[in-house]
């Protein structure tokens, strides 16, 4: 296992270019209606020993992190990288447009999207592969959804569920808008 874990990490931190996994979008039902779209990569088949999650940041798409998704997808990983929609391309227009990204950032309704973005996608994974081992991962705005899901305490009022086996956090927040010092104390779990 930890020469596994360490092929992730390396790929993580890699630029793998290059590297082609098919690709297949999927949308999934979510609790309040409406869908998340995610973006698979790699083998979807049962036994699927390690499924990766990733949350994009703010104004972000479920076809971006393609990089990391192809390369661990080239590693025998099953990836899905999820689409927020709430929080995506049209929120990242609407700032363009003048609207303040603190506001944005900060909205406690938002963030509660993104964890039933998480829970339609986490669903979508137990039933479709019965993974050995779960990681999520996140990159800025994602990367708070990935530390609040590990456990770390929000001032948003969001709590998270802890399960998964490891958690990665891509250009995370410090102490600010998501975060008070030592939010990060309570998380257990490998990050």
């Amino acid at each position: 296992m930890a020469a596994r874990q360490l092929s992730l990490a390396i790929c993580l931190w890699l630029t793998c270019v290059g590297v082609t996994q098919a690709q297949e979008l999927r949308q999934l039902p979510r609790s309040d209606g409406n869908h998340t779209p995610i973006m698979l990569y790699g083998n979807w088949q049962q036994p699927c020993p390690t499924v990766v999650i990733f949350s994009h940041g703010l104004g972000g798409s479920e076809k971006g992190l393609s990089a990391y998704a192809e390369a661990l997808a080239g590693e025998g990983y099953s990836v899905a990288v999820m689409g927020h929609t709430e929080s995506g391309r049209d929120v990242r227009f609407s700032i363009l447009r003048g609207k303040k990204i603190a506001h944005v950032v900060a909205d406690p309704a938002l963030h509660r999207l993104r964890m039933a973005d998480l829970d339609a996608t986490l669903a979508f994974a137990k039933e479709c592969c019965d993974p050995e081992t779960l990681i999520l991962g996140g990159h800025s705005m994602g990367a708070a959804t990935t530390m609040v899901e590990a456990g770390a305490v929000s001032k948003l009022g969001l709590k998270g569920q802890q399960r998964f086996d490891g958690y990665i956090a891509l250009s995370p927040q410090g102490v600010g808008w998501m975060f008070d010092k030592g939010a990060w104390d309570t998380v257990n779990a490998p990050v």
